[in-house]
């Protein structure tokens, strides 16, 4: 107990109460560039788990594009999806919250994109849905691990099905994801949630939506308070999480903004950044 506290101490502010949940990113946190879970990021997400530490993912990803990931590290409890808008289990699979984006915002969102020939995905539940096959297409796959349906109007498609997506998503060329991301805000009003994740990235969810929300919502239903929370994040969709827990700390390889909103640095995702933090912060 006394490293753990002396390790605390270093913390800004100072550190009371021992972690008992630890949300982590996937892409560019945990997942290093050619998309694996280093040996010794494994071990240290082990180790805090035997020390009674919840371990969860909390990932823009769809649930099954996740889930390899969460078999690989022992996980059985819930996981935070499409940026916030499900919570699912992972060991069966049950969906215990679920806030997607009601379907006549998505649909104009969708027809907007349309009508600028920006490329754009929608998901419904473990269903990617998409206009064609193309680069951006084929970019999303390889990242996600997953193979989309070619539906040919994605916005006819959503009002055929009558249901409401989880996310929208456009891969934009690169350097113009910010433009896009004000672009659709605006669009949308106040009646969407706006963010990305990676540089190519706009991500699209219903208002209130967002990774801190929900993980709130999963500490609530494990009675914590934010003091007992950690999160661990590189990208402006995790910011909210990385608020709301009592300890954020941002990925080295994270945006200067988000470095400095969030005030506290570990390594890079290539050179185990996420076992850098869970070693100090947690195991001491």
């Amino acid at each position: 107990m006394q490293s753990w506290q002396a390790g605390m101490e270093r913390i800004p502010g100072g550190w009371e109460q021992p972690i008992r949940l630890l949300a982590v990113d996937l892409d560019d946190t945990l997942l290093t560039s050619d998309l694996r879970i280093s040996p010794r990021s494994q071990q240290a997400l082990r180790r805090a788990r035997e020390r009674g530490v919840q371990v969860v993912l909390a990932t823009g990803r769809m649930f099954i594009s996740a889930l390899p990931f969460a078999r690989l590290l022992g996980l059985d409890g819930p996981m935070i999806c499409y940026n916030g808008a499900t919570v699912r289990g992972v060991g069966d699979g049950r969906i215990l919250r679920r806030r997607p984006l009601p379907l006549p915002l998505a649909l104009k969102l969708v027809r907007e994109a349309q009508r600028r020939s920006i490329d754009i995905h929608a998901y419904i539940h473990d269903d990617l849905l998409v206009a064609e096959e193309g680069e951006a297409v084929r970019y999303y796959e390889r990242v996600a691990g997953v193979k989309a349906q070619v539906v040919g109007d994605v916005a006819a498609c959503l009002k055929a099905r009558g249901q409401d997506p989880d996310k929208l998503l456009c891969v934009v060329p690169e350097g113009k994801a910010p433009f896009w991301r004000r672009f659709f805000q605006e669009v949308a009003g106040g009646a969407a949630h706006v963010t990305g994740s990676k540089s190519r990235f706009v991500e699209m969810m219903s208002a209130g939506v967002d990774k801190g929300e929900a993980l709130a919502w999963l500490a609530g239903t494990l009675g914590l308070q934010p003091e007992q929370v950690m999160a661990l994040g590189d990208s402006y969709n995790d910011m909210e999480m990385l608020r709301y827990a009592g300890l954020g700390v941002a990925m080295g390889n994270a945006p200067a903004a988000v470095q400095e909103a969030v005030g506290r640095v570990t390594g890079d995702h290539d050179h185990d950044g996420v076992a850098e933090a869970v070693e100090k912060y947690i195991l001491g």
